[in-house]
């Protein structure tokens, strides 16, 4: 039997509960990089969709999205798109494919294939859009993937699909090198020669750490093949403050002209003692000024729970040099601690009011997974919600345990979970660096793991959700922990 799935791939974005930070690397595109929310569901193989997940035999896994729209037309509504999602026998996502609805019938557009070694590492990544003469799929793009016994991508292969020979080409590769904490050491990017069928290298980038006082500069060099030398690209500067609830992120380009790093974005981040960002800024560097200007400034509240409350968000006045009132977003939670409804408001500087944007509701089946997703737009002529699109999530029932090479998680046993101060794991091996995250994705304390039982203090910790990340020789588990 099919269950609805709530349109978490679009509210997440809005919630800002996980904002992500910036990279410096400047390497070739790795399809890897960005997880859509389905590949952090394949990764922790338990999230909010599915609170009982280890408790189980059954779970449910979102297999597709049909999407409706034109509430002002004639008719009531017509379908608009939808996305169907396949996964393995271990949960990890197979496919996704997106479909439009053309002439009273659905027509390919894209579509992404996903496979995975025994550790649930992605090996292959395959892209395809639609051809409308064949009526079929054909090729986009293709990447590899290899890693080491830490689970650090080593190898990146790239190929473009060759419309007349039907076949892949190689096009570039990326070779990662490690340090033993696990940090990148050096890049080396090659392109695909055709004349001698050989890979040659375009490219050689070197990172170069430097800590002071618990903050990091990360430099990043290029090798000039002209001139034989190794020239700065870019740098990255993370510092601290007040206990490292206040972090400040710096991007910089080399300049050769002036031989100086010259600004490009800053990241200022603000955390309560949970580790919740409450203050988020972004300001990019003004070359004219030779000074950083504001581009927005977000402010966030909390409840009790972790639960985001409000979202404030400012923009940057250059005329006043100082930020302005622009627009906020209002999040209200159903009795299961649900997200039921969020409501965006602009601020009208005119009239110095707050101004109706739209709305999401968000309904909700007796087993806490929602049923249905609906986004409202405000008519200020009519001074009334009318529906902009409807979306329906399903998905089917799977017997993961059986199957799931996640399921070594089972040697690692914690408990009481919930909790209120004291975690006890059991692990039958020894694991060191074992990170403990809040729902921002900031790590709060570092565990080693001894064999044997552990007890880990949560005293300390406000109520809320947490995961621990295990990394081993052979797999990554990652568990849910609820602190109340």
């Amino acid at each position: 039997m099919k269950k609805l799935l709530f349109l978490i791939t679009i509210i997440f974005p809005l919630l800002g509960i996980s904002q992500m930070k910036p990279t410096n690397e400047s390497m070739y595109f790795d399809m890897t990089q960005g997880n859509s929310f389905f590949d952090e569901y394949a990764i922790h193989n338990d999230n909010n969709l599915n609170t009982q997940l280890s408790s189980k035999e059954l779970i449910y896994l979102p297999d597709s999205l049909y999407a409706y729209n034109n509430f002002f037309a004639g008719a009531d509504s017509s379908l608009s798109y939808k996305m169907c999602y396949r996964y393995d026998s271990k949960g990890n996502k197979t496919e996704y494919a997106y479909y439009l609805w053309k002439d009273s019938k659905w027509v390919g557009s894209e579509k992404e294939e996903y496979v995975y070694n025994e550790k649930g590492e992605r090996t292959l990544y395959i892209s395809y859009v639609w051809d409308n003469s064949t009526n079929n799929w054909y090729g986009k793009l293709k990447q590899s993937f290899e890693y080491n016994g830490q689970h650090n991508k080593t190898l990146l292969i790239s190929y473009n699909f060759n419309n007349t020979t039907n076949s892949w080409d190689q096009s570039y590769k990326n070779e990662y090198i490690y340090a033993e904490n696990g940090k990148i050491n050096k890049a080396i990017i090659y392109n695909w020669d055709k004349l001698t069928s050989n890979w040659t290298i375009f490219n050689q980038l070197e990172y170069q750490y430097t800590e002071s006082n618990g903050n990091t500069s990360q430099v990043i060099v290029s090798f000039d093949k002209t001139t034989n030398t190794w020239n700065n690209t870019s740098k990255l500067d993370i510092e601290y403050s007040n206990n490292k609830l206040n972090e400040v992120r710096t991007q910089y380009r080399w300049d050769k002209a002036k031989n100086q790093w010259i600004g490009v974005m800053k990241y200022e981040y603000a955390y309560d003692l949970s580790g919740r960002a409450f203050s988020y800024a972004i300001y990019s560097w003004d070359y004219g000024l030779a000074n950083w200007l504001g581009d927005t400034k977000s402010e966030n509240t909390y409840d009790s729970n972790g639960n985001i409350l409000l979202i404030a968000s400012n923009s940057w006045n250059n005329t006043n040099k100082q930020w302005v009132t622009h627009e906020e977003v209002e999040y209200i939670y159903n009795e299961m601690g649900k997200q039921a409804f969020y409501y965006r408001r602009v601020y009208n500087s005119l009239t110095e009011s707050w101004v109706n944007f739209d709305k999401q509701e968000s309904l909700y089946n007796k087993d806490g997974n929602a049923s249905s997703c609906i986004f409202y737009n405000w008519n200020s002529t009519k001074s009334d919600w009318e529906i902009g699109m409807k979306f329906y999530y399903y998905y089917s029932a799977h017997n993961l345990l059986a199957a799931n090479a996640l399921n070594k998680s089972n040697s690692i046993k914690l408990y009481p979970n919930p909790t209120m101060e004291t975690l006890y794991l059991e692990s039958n091996q020894k694991v060191s660096n074992v990170p403990i995250y809040n729902i921002n994705g900031i790590i709060i304390k570092t565990l080693d793991i001894d064999k044997g039982c552990n007890s880990i203090d949560m005293s300390n910790l406000n109520p809320g959700l947490y995961f621990i990340h295990i990394k081993t020789a052979d797999t990554y588990i990652v568990k849910k922990v609820i602190k109340q």
